[in-house]
């Protein structure tokens, strides 16, 4: 857009009235001032002015609506890309927690099997400790048994010799042998 077409756009937008009404060739904001036709020249120069720093405040509006919007883009893009990234660690996470159940119920049920052997090992442990309490009696008894078992054959050994004397002595005496 030139300058002259922003300058004739901003001289009228400078004759709207303030209520939204375009003032007509008789109105008072529209004539000249009494003093001479100076007045209007400033006029139509300072709307030319603010066209133009509307065109360029425009333009840098819609530069940095660009820049906004290409960041908004970047931004969804990461954020999609983040979303995914969340979306596959919490797959895995969830795929870990169902390992972890599995591990801590096979756990479970293997201390639980270790328990119930080490109950059965003390009991074992107190059957041995008594059977060997036994042992031990049953080894006393069996030494007392050898014992008297030793002394009974001195004892039947002894008698065995006073039964041969005494046979000596019958048959010596049946005989007469002396």
């Amino acid at each position: 857009m030139s300058t002259q077409r922003q300058a004739q756009g901003a001289a009228g937008e400078a004759r709207k009235a303030p209520g939204g009404r375009q003032g007509g060739p008789r109105s008072k904001e529209n004539r000249a001032p009494a003093g001479g036709g100076g007045g209007g020249a400033l006029g139509g120069l300072l709307a030319a002015g603010v066209a133009v720093a509307g065109s360029v405040l425009m333009r840098h509006l819609h530069s940095r609506s660009c820049e906004l919007a290409r960041q908004l883009t970047a931004t969804r893009s990461e954020l999609e890309s983040k979303s995914s990234q969340l979306s596959e660690a919490l797959q895995e996470l969830d795929a870990a927690r169902g390992e972890l159940a599995s591990c801590t119920s096979d756990l479970e049920a293997k201390v639980a099997e270790l328990e119930a052997q080490g109950r059965r090992l003390e009991e074992q442990q107190r059957a041995l400790e008594l059977a060997r309490g036994e042992l031990g009696s049953s080894r006393s008894r069996l030494q007392l048994i050898e014992q008297e078992l030793q002394a009974t054959r001195r004892q039947m050994g002894n008698q065995q010799e006073q039964l041969e004397q005494a046979r000596y002595d019958l048959v010596a005496a049946r005989y007469g042998i002396d």
